[in-house]
Protein backbone atom coordinates (compact mmCIF):
# COMPACT_ATOMS: atom_id res chain seq x y z
CA UNK A 1 0.00 0.00 0.00
CA UNK A 2 1.34 3.48 -0.77
CA UNK A 3 2.84 5.18 2.27
CA UNK A 4 0.69 8.30 1.74
CA UNK A 5 -2.94 7.19 1.80
CA UNK A 6 -4.12 10.69 0.87
CA UNK A 7 -2.04 10.47 -2.31
CA UNK A 8 -3.42 7.00 -3.05
CA UNK A 9 -6.98 8.25 -2.65
CA UNK A 10 -6.25 11.12 -5.03
CA UNK A 11 -4.69 8.78 -7.59
CA UNK A 12 -7.63 6.39 -7.31
CA UNK A 13 -10.12 9.21 -7.90
CA UNK A 14 -8.08 10.61 -10.80
CA UNK A 15 -7.04 7.47 -12.68
CA UNK A 16 -9.46 4.62 -11.96
CA UNK A 17 -11.42 3.78 -15.11
CA UNK A 18 -15.23 4.13 -14.97
CA UNK A 19 -17.65 1.24 -15.20
CA UNK A 20 -19.74 0.81 -18.34
CA UNK A 21 -22.12 3.74 -18.64
CA UNK A 22 -25.64 3.10 -17.34
CA UNK A 23 -24.64 -0.42 -16.27
CA UNK A 24 -26.70 -0.22 -13.08
CA UNK A 25 -29.75 0.61 -15.18
CA UNK A 26 -29.16 -2.68 -17.02
CA UNK A 27 -29.04 -4.40 -13.64
CA UNK A 28 -32.30 -2.69 -12.72
CA UNK A 29 -34.02 -3.99 -15.86
CA UNK A 30 -33.07 -7.55 -14.90
CA UNK A 31 -34.45 -7.11 -11.38
CA UNK A 32 -37.97 -7.51 -9.99
CA UNK A 33 -37.32 -4.92 -7.28
CA UNK A 34 -39.03 -1.52 -7.31
CA UNK A 35 -36.02 0.75 -6.87
CA UNK A 36 -38.00 3.75 -5.59
CA UNK A 37 -38.76 1.72 -2.45
CA UNK A 38 -35.28 0.29 -1.95
CA UNK A 39 -32.40 1.10 0.36
CA UNK A 40 -29.08 0.32 -1.33
CA UNK A 41 -25.77 -0.14 0.46
CA UNK A 42 -22.58 0.34 -1.59
CA UNK A 43 -19.87 -1.56 0.28
CA UNK A 44 -16.26 -0.45 -0.11
CA UNK A 45 -17.40 2.65 -1.99
CA UNK A 46 -13.88 4.09 -2.13
CA UNK A 47 -13.90 7.47 -3.89
CA UNK A 48 -17.41 6.93 -5.26
CA UNK A 49 -16.64 5.65 -8.75
CA UNK A 50 -19.49 3.10 -8.73
CA UNK A 51 -21.60 5.15 -6.30
CA UNK A 52 -21.89 7.84 -8.97
CA UNK A 53 -23.98 5.42 -11.05
CA UNK A 54 -26.23 4.59 -8.12
CA UNK A 55 -27.26 8.21 -7.58
CA UNK A 56 -28.49 8.34 -11.19
CA UNK A 57 -31.07 5.64 -10.41
CA UNK A 58 -34.39 6.06 -8.62
CA UNK A 59 -33.31 4.46 -5.34
CA UNK A 60 -35.05 5.66 -2.20
CA UNK A 61 -31.83 5.82 -0.22
CA UNK A 62 -28.15 5.02 -0.81
CA UNK A 63 -25.58 4.40 1.92
CA UNK A 64 -21.94 4.39 0.82
CA UNK A 65 -19.79 2.35 3.21
CA UNK A 66 -16.03 3.05 3.20
CA UNK A 67 -13.67 2.26 6.11
CA UNK A 68 -10.70 4.32 4.86
CA UNK A 69 -11.05 7.96 5.89
CA UNK A 70 -9.05 9.44 2.99
CA UNK A 71 -10.96 7.49 0.36
CA UNK A 72 -14.26 8.33 2.03
CA UNK A 73 -13.44 12.06 2.19
CA UNK A 74 -12.65 12.10 -1.53
CA UNK A 75 -15.85 10.24 -2.29
CA UNK A 76 -18.05 12.45 -0.14
CA UNK A 77 -16.59 15.60 -1.73
CA UNK A 78 -17.14 14.49 -5.33
CA UNK A 79 -20.26 12.28 -5.24
CA UNK A 80 -23.26 13.97 -3.63
CA UNK A 81 -27.00 13.52 -3.70
CA UNK A 82 -29.94 14.24 -1.42
CA UNK A 83 -30.57 10.52 -1.04
CA UNK A 84 -26.89 9.58 -0.44
CA UNK A 85 -25.16 9.21 2.91
CA UNK A 86 -21.47 8.31 3.45
CA UNK A 87 -20.67 6.07 6.40
CA UNK A 88 -17.48 4.87 8.09
CA UNK A 89 -17.85 1.12 8.52
CA UNK A 90 -16.72 -2.22 7.12
CA UNK A 91 -18.40 -5.08 5.29
CA UNK A 92 -17.82 -7.60 8.06
CA UNK A 93 -19.63 -5.50 10.70
CA UNK A 94 -22.43 -3.52 9.04
CA UNK A 95 -24.25 -0.87 11.11
CA UNK A 96 -27.75 -1.93 10.08
CA UNK A 97 -30.61 -3.75 11.75
CA UNK A 98 -31.66 -7.23 10.66
CA UNK A 99 -33.54 -7.58 7.36
CA UNK A 100 -33.32 -3.85 6.59
CA UNK A 101 -31.53 -3.61 3.22
CA UNK A 102 -33.01 -4.42 -0.21
CA UNK A 103 -29.92 -3.97 -2.40
CA UNK A 104 -26.21 -4.41 -1.71
CA UNK A 105 -23.43 -3.60 -4.21
CA UNK A 106 -19.71 -4.39 -4.06
CA UNK A 107 -17.51 -2.94 -6.81
CA UNK A 108 -14.02 -4.50 -6.99
CA UNK A 109 -14.01 -5.28 -3.28
CA UNK A 110 -15.23 -8.86 -2.63
CA UNK A 111 -11.71 -10.30 -2.93
CA UNK A 112 -10.52 -8.02 -0.10
CA UNK A 113 -13.08 -9.18 2.47
CA UNK A 114 -13.20 -11.92 5.07
CA UNK A 115 -15.68 -13.96 3.05
CA UNK A 116 -17.27 -15.94 5.89
CA UNK A 117 -17.83 -12.91 8.13
CA UNK A 118 -19.20 -10.91 5.22
CA UNK A 119 -21.68 -13.62 4.19
CA UNK A 120 -22.99 -13.74 7.76
CA UNK A 121 -23.69 -10.02 7.53
CA UNK A 122 -25.38 -10.43 4.14
CA UNK A 123 -27.63 -13.09 5.64
CA UNK A 124 -28.42 -10.82 8.57
CA UNK A 125 -29.17 -7.47 6.88
CA UNK A 126 -30.44 -8.37 3.38
CA UNK A 127 -34.20 -8.89 3.10
CA UNK A 128 -35.75 -11.99 1.56
CA UNK A 129 -35.49 -11.71 -2.25
CA UNK A 130 -33.02 -8.86 -1.73
CA UNK A 131 -30.33 -8.38 -4.37
CA UNK A 132 -26.55 -8.41 -4.05
CA UNK A 133 -24.51 -7.14 -7.01
CA UNK A 134 -20.79 -8.01 -7.16
CA UNK A 135 -18.87 -6.10 -9.85
CA UNK A 136 -15.48 -5.84 -11.53
CA UNK A 137 -14.19 -3.69 -14.35
CA UNK A 138 -10.99 -5.31 -15.68
CA UNK A 139 -9.03 -4.16 -18.70
CA UNK A 140 -9.22 -6.43 -21.73
CA UNK A 141 -5.47 -6.91 -21.70
CA UNK A 142 -5.27 -8.92 -24.92
CA UNK A 143 -7.29 -6.45 -27.01
CA UNK A 144 -4.95 -3.47 -27.20
CA UNK A 145 -1.32 -3.51 -28.38
CA UNK A 146 -0.11 -1.22 -25.59
CA UNK A 147 -1.66 -3.47 -22.96
CA UNK A 148 -0.11 -6.55 -24.56
CA UNK A 149 3.26 -4.78 -24.56
CA UNK A 150 2.80 -3.70 -20.93
CA UNK A 151 2.16 -7.25 -19.74
CA UNK A 152 5.00 -8.63 -21.86
CA UNK A 153 7.34 -6.08 -20.29
CA UNK A 154 6.11 -7.08 -16.82
CA UNK A 155 6.70 -10.75 -17.58
CA UNK A 156 10.28 -10.01 -18.59
CA UNK A 157 10.92 -8.01 -15.41
CA UNK A 158 9.11 -10.49 -13.19
CA UNK A 159 8.64 -13.98 -14.72
CA UNK A 160 6.20 -15.02 -12.00
CA UNK A 161 3.87 -12.14 -12.90
CA UNK A 162 1.84 -14.20 -15.40
CA UNK A 163 1.25 -16.88 -12.76
CA UNK A 164 0.07 -14.18 -10.33
CA UNK A 165 -2.24 -12.75 -12.99
CA UNK A 166 -3.79 -16.14 -13.79
CA UNK A 167 -4.15 -16.84 -10.07
CA UNK A 168 -6.22 -13.68 -9.58
CA UNK A 169 -8.61 -14.78 -12.32
CA UNK A 170 -8.93 -18.21 -10.74
CA UNK A 171 -9.63 -16.61 -7.36
CA UNK A 172 -12.56 -14.72 -8.90
CA UNK A 173 -14.02 -17.97 -10.25
CA UNK A 174 -13.53 -19.57 -6.83
CA UNK A 175 -15.47 -16.71 -5.22
CA UNK A 176 -18.42 -17.30 -7.52
CA UNK A 177 -18.48 -20.95 -6.54
CA UNK A 178 -18.22 -19.92 -2.88
CA UNK A 179 -21.27 -17.70 -3.27
CA UNK A 180 -23.20 -20.53 -4.86
CA UNK A 181 -22.00 -22.90 -2.17
CA UNK A 182 -23.38 -20.79 0.68
CA UNK A 183 -26.93 -21.87 -0.16
CA UNK A 184 -27.98 -18.30 0.67
CA UNK A 185 -29.02 -17.34 -2.84
CA UNK A 186 -31.82 -18.70 -5.03
CA UNK A 187 -30.25 -17.49 -8.25
CA UNK A 188 -27.01 -15.87 -9.44
CA UNK A 189 -27.07 -14.18 -12.84
CA UNK A 190 -24.01 -13.00 -14.78
CA UNK A 191 -24.16 -9.71 -16.67
CA UNK A 192 -21.29 -8.35 -18.81
CA UNK A 193 -20.69 -5.34 -21.03
CA UNK A 194 -17.59 -4.37 -22.99
CA UNK A 195 -16.88 -0.67 -23.26
CA UNK A 196 -14.13 1.70 -24.39
CA UNK A 197 -12.56 4.38 -22.22
CA UNK A 198 -10.82 7.33 -23.85
CA UNK A 199 -7.65 8.15 -21.91
CA UNK A 200 -4.78 10.58 -22.08
CA UNK A 201 -1.29 9.05 -21.76
CA UNK A 202 -1.22 10.28 -18.15
CA UNK A 203 -4.49 8.49 -17.38
CA UNK A 204 -3.36 5.33 -19.17
CA UNK A 205 -0.14 5.07 -17.16
CA UNK A 206 -1.92 6.27 -14.02
CA UNK A 207 -4.16 3.18 -13.99
CA UNK A 208 -1.33 1.20 -12.43
CA UNK A 209 -1.12 3.61 -9.50
CA UNK A 210 -4.63 2.55 -8.46
CA UNK A 211 -3.65 -1.06 -7.66
CA UNK A 212 -1.63 -1.13 -4.41
CA UNK A 213 -1.17 -4.92 -4.51
CA UNK A 214 0.48 -4.56 -7.91
CA UNK A 215 2.93 -1.96 -6.61
CA UNK A 216 3.64 -4.08 -3.56
CA UNK A 217 4.40 -7.20 -5.60
CA UNK A 218 6.76 -5.39 -7.97
CA UNK A 219 8.53 -3.31 -5.35
CA UNK A 220 9.50 0.35 -5.76
CA UNK A 221 12.41 -0.22 -8.15
CA UNK A 222 10.61 -2.46 -10.65
CA UNK A 223 7.41 -0.43 -10.41
CA UNK A 224 9.31 2.76 -11.29
CA UNK A 225 11.03 1.00 -14.21
CA UNK A 226 7.65 -0.16 -15.50
CA UNK A 227 6.06 3.30 -15.15
CA UNK A 228 9.04 4.94 -16.85
CA UNK A 229 8.86 2.48 -19.75
CA UNK A 230 5.11 2.94 -20.31
CA UNK A 231 5.36 6.73 -19.95
CA UNK A 232 8.00 6.81 -22.68
CA UNK A 233 5.92 4.54 -24.93
CA UNK A 234 2.86 6.80 -24.62
CA UNK A 235 4.47 10.23 -24.69
CA UNK A 236 3.72 10.96 -28.37
CA UNK A 237 0.09 9.86 -28.22
CA UNK A 238 -2.83 12.24 -27.72
CA UNK A 239 -5.50 9.72 -26.78
CA UNK A 240 -5.63 6.00 -26.08
CA UNK A 241 -8.87 4.03 -26.41
CA UNK A 242 -8.72 1.31 -23.77
CA UNK A 243 -11.12 -1.69 -23.79
CA UNK A 244 -12.73 -2.71 -20.49
CA UNK A 245 -15.23 -5.37 -19.45
CA UNK A 246 -17.72 -4.45 -16.75
CA UNK A 247 -19.10 -7.67 -15.30
CA UNK A 248 -21.45 -8.44 -12.45
CA UNK A 249 -22.80 -11.33 -10.46
CA UNK A 250 -26.39 -10.58 -9.48
CA UNK A 251 -27.49 -12.74 -6.57
CA UNK A 252 -30.95 -12.94 -5.01
CA UNK A 253 -31.32 -13.99 -1.40
CA UNK A 254 -33.69 -16.85 -0.68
Amino acid sequence: MPEDLATHAQQYAQFRAPYARNFFKRVEKSSLLEYSRCVCVDIGAGTGLWTSQLIESNLRRIIAIEPDEKMRMHGASRVRSNNLMWCASCAENLPFSDQSIEIMTLAAVLQLLDFDLFIKEVNRVLVKNGMMVVLWNPRCEQEHPLLIEAYDFLNKMMPEFRTMFISRKQNANDRLEQLRGTGLFSDIKVLEEKHLVQMTPLQFVGQWYTTPHFQLKLGKKLFKAFIDHMTQRCQDLEKIEVPYLTKAWIAYKK
